[in-house]
């Protein structure tokens, strides 16, 4: 890790190299901000899934009790749709990730990476600058207390109407961000809130946490039927700082919107 050039001198500044040539310049504060402030493993592995799945026929499938089936892969899941990701903290990796991969493979999709912290929102806009994905990219304040967007009203973008009651998000994405059971509720009901009918919705999931078990509970009772996805098998060689446990105590899931 290495003293990055951003304005604040306390910065700290890593890359991290992904599959199919993908390249990030993540800045962390040296000061202490809660667990917002530093990247997490369960950003990584979704990270590092995203880049597998560019080219992957299909990347999972389910059939419901009424016999009805479903499977998705990379352009179903992003190609142009509107792409949300709660609680991206500052590093902000799987949104970044897919923007890179988008811009790949000329693919069109809305992303956008929120946070409900304002200092957190901060970092992660910085970070998106550092990439050159300002275009690709928009960031937003998003409360899961209260389910909905603070801004001002002469700040108008399209990503505001987008996170308004009239547009729903295609797919959302988050990773490593719960940590009791009241976030456990608010991520759920934020998810069927901005969640069109029928979207997909795709998370990591850390099963050494308190509040997983629960949110899975929640999810099923707001019509999410859960899917587990393959992991793929960590990089041999990978300096990437990340807090969090090993890669073997996360999971994967996609959850289909079904009512």
């Amino acid at each position: 890790m290495e003293s990055g050039d951003a304005d604040d001198s306390r910065m700290e500044r890593q890359v991290l190299q992904l599959p199919n040539d993908v390249e990030l310049t993540v800045y962390r504060s040296a000061e202490n901000g809660g667990t917002g402030t530093t990247a997490w493993r369960g950003g990584l592995i979704l990270s590092r899934q995203l880049c597998h799945w560019l080219h992957q026929e299909c990347i999972s499938q389910y059939s419901s009790t009424e016999g009805e089936s479903s499977s998705i892969d990379f352009n179903s899941l992003f190609r142009d749709c509107y792409v949300l990701e709660l609680g991206a903290g500052s590093a902000g990796l799987p949104s970044m990730t897919l923007a890179k991969l988008c811009n790949s493979v000329r693919g069109d999709a809305l992303i956008v990476a929120s946070d409900g912290v304002d200092e957190i929102v901060n970092a992660l806009k910085m970070n998106i600058a550092a990439n050159g994905l300002d275009d690709c990219v928009e960031v937003r304040h998003v409360d899961w207390n209260d389910y909905t967007t603070t801004t001002e009203d002469k700040d108008l973008t399209r990503a505001q109407v987008l996170l308004s009651d009239e547009v729903k998000a295609d797919t959302i994405l988050f990773a490593d961000c719960i940590y009791n059971e009241e976030g456990a509720i608010a991520l759920s009901d934020t998810i069927r809130r901005l969640l069109k009918p029928e979207g997909n919705v795709i998370g990591v999931l850390p099963d050494f946490r308190v509040g997983i078990d629960f949110f899975e509970s929640v999810m099923k009772l707001n019509g999410f039927l859960p899917t587990d996805v393959a992991i793929s098998e960590k990089e041999a060689s990978n300096a990437f700082v990340c807090c969090g446990s090993s890669g073997k105590d996360y999971r994967l899931l996609w959850w289909k919107h079904t009512r």
